[in-house]
């Protein structure tokens, strides 16, 4: 089990025994990360600006808090059953918990858990994805409104996007190998208002973990490789900027601005090894001599390495000979090897 702790600090406003400001989705109102009228709570630990404490079940999902409700995400493992879970905010009390049994868990890194999304909640309605189901919408009661399952998700990583209310619509960012598109449905009914599929490959590092938001009338999306903007009524995409980024980061609004954080593991220096020249594979890797070097003669090249045990399993992405051999003849020319160098000196 893992250990929930609310802290108040003094300064809070309670008005019968309930806070004030609302947080209904990941990071709060339209992600922003902001609590505008509420203290940072500074000083807190055991008994200390300590409201109350509850045990939950497994998940990552952070906590959806409307009025009087605090709505988490949770799982089951060896019951395959995932968890919706209303908790009263004054008190901590268990309200009510819906459960999903599924045929199959979603499945990712050794750090991931199927239940890392963050519910969204309009102060009528609770909305929960998960990867092992879909979206699933709650009346304040824990009673089902509908229902919309969609393919089991898979990724390296495991699914953390969070829903996102914003008007009459749901909006999802489904960022997977097995479908790859942003879509909205209507918050009362889940009936699909409109969906636009993303054309990037979806490759091994890609996250896709962002929420998007809401700015100027607009829907914001950071993507695999981009940062969008479509039409919140439409679809329609009003711009796309192409950028190499894994889309782990939500952006924010400041201002007329909209801030994205964009990282790929080949964006660090420190990360990526620098490849030997094609006449340094020669010298030391052509073992027949025959001024090509063959699949055998590769050496073993990475596109980004960490130190052995800093990221479990994976510390790096290996180069593959394929890359190399865009002819498929089963050897890497020089001139072939030169194309892969400019490739790396672009990244």
């Amino acid at each position: 089990m893992v250990r929930m702790r609310i802290f108040v600090a003094a300064t809070v406003i309670l008005i019968g025994s309930v806070v004030v400001a609302d947080w209904p989705q990941f990071r709060g109102i339209n992600s922003a990360g902001i609590a505008d009228d509420m203290a940072v709570v500074t000083k807190f630990g055991p008994g200390r600006n300590e409201l109350w404490s509850v045990a939950v079940g497994a998940g990552h999902s952070s906590p959806c808090i409307v009025a009087d409700s605090i709505f988490l995400t949770s799982f089951v493992r060896d019951r395959k059953e995932l968890q919706v879970v209303s908790i009263d905010r004054a008190t901590g009390r268990g309200r009510w918990k819906y459960t999903l049994a599924v045929k199959e868990l979603e499945r990712g890194h050794p750090s991931f858990n199927p239940a890392s999304s963050t519910p969204a909640s309009d102060g009528e309605r609770v909305v929960a994805y998960f990867g092992s189901y879909g979206l699933i919408c709650l009346d304040m009661q824990g009673n089902k409104q509908w229902g919309l399952p969609l393919p089991l998700t898979r990724s390296y990583s495991g699914n953390a996007i969070s829903p996102v209310i914003s008007g009459d619509k749901v909006i999802l960012y489904r960022g997977n190998y097995v479908d790859h598109y942003l879509l909205t449905v209507d918050k009362r009914t889940g009936k699909e208002l409109w969906r636009v599929r993303q054309t990037e490959r979806f490759t091994p590092n890609m996250a896709c973990t962002a929420c998007p938001i809401v700015a100027a009338g607009k829907l914001i999306l950071h993507s695999a490789r981009s940062v969008q903007a479509f039409d919140l009524e439409t679809g329609l995409r009003r711009w796309i900027l192409k950028c190499s980024t894994t889309a782990t980061s939500t952006p924010i609004v400041a201002g007329e601005e909209v801030i994205v954080a964009t990282w790929n593991q080949t964006g660090e220096a420190a990360l990526t090894p620098k490849f030997p020249t094609y006449d340094e594979m020669l010298s030391k890797n052509d073992k027949n001599e025959d001024r090509v070097i063959d699949r055998r003669e590769l050496p073993r090249l990475f596109y980004f390495h960490r130190s052995a045990g800093t990221e479990a399993p994976q510390n790096g992405y290996p180069f593959p000979f394929a890359h190399g051999d865009r002819n498929k003849n089963g050897t890497i020319s020089r001139d072939e090897w030169d194309a892969v160098l400019d490739r790396q000196s672009e990244r």
